[in-house]
């Protein structure tokens, strides 16, 4: 469906309470029982550390995946969905990670984290693609009447989902 360029890993998370200040959130693209996700760019005046070789430029577009974490189990889960899309190597479908930090309502930086009394966000920014899901394209094709997709791109579709999982 696309085929970004894959960065190699990152291996540092950022724990700057004010990672989220260089975002400027646009709108709210979907909210779900565990997470919501943003659709952001990167300020312009915003500096990136270089923690990661694929970080945002200035306008690009970013979703922001905010995953609330009430305890250091919910924590540990949404650091473990970090670590797995930095480990994906260079599979095409897979999201491309390309930052990630902590956002917490209230606190300061250089807190602990049993310090923490406002509530605690673990935030996946990741490359943004406008082209939607397989399930919106195919509303697309439907809503144009096309039928169905024609057998070259319905294999290559299929083979990009078996090489991404």
């Amino acid at each position: 469906i696309r085929s970004p360029q894959k960065s190699t890993m990152m291996t540092k998370f950022s724990l700057d309470f004010e990672a989220a200040a260089k975002y400027k959130y646009i709108k709210c693209l979907g909210k779900g029982s565990f997470s919501t996700v943003h659709l952001a760019k990167l300020r312009r005046d915003a500096k990136t550390d270089g923690r990661s070789p694929r970080s945002p430029k200035a306008d690009d577009y970013v979703c922001i995946k905010s995953i609330p974490a009430k305890s250091l189990a919910e924590l540990n889960m949404a650091l473990q969905e970090a670590m797995m899309l930095c480990n994906t190597g260079t599979s095409k479908g897979v999201i491309d990670i390309m930052d990630a930090f902590m956002e917490c309502k209230g606190c300061g930086s250089g807190m602990a984290l049993s310090e923490m009394t406002g509530p605690v966000s673990f935030c996946i920014v990741t490359e943004y693609c406008a082209g939607g899901t397989l399930k919106d394209r195919i509303e697309r094709r439907k809503g144009r009447k096309e039928g169905g997709f024609p057998e070259y791109e319905t294999i290559q579709i299929i083979y990009d989902v078996a090489t991404s999982v």
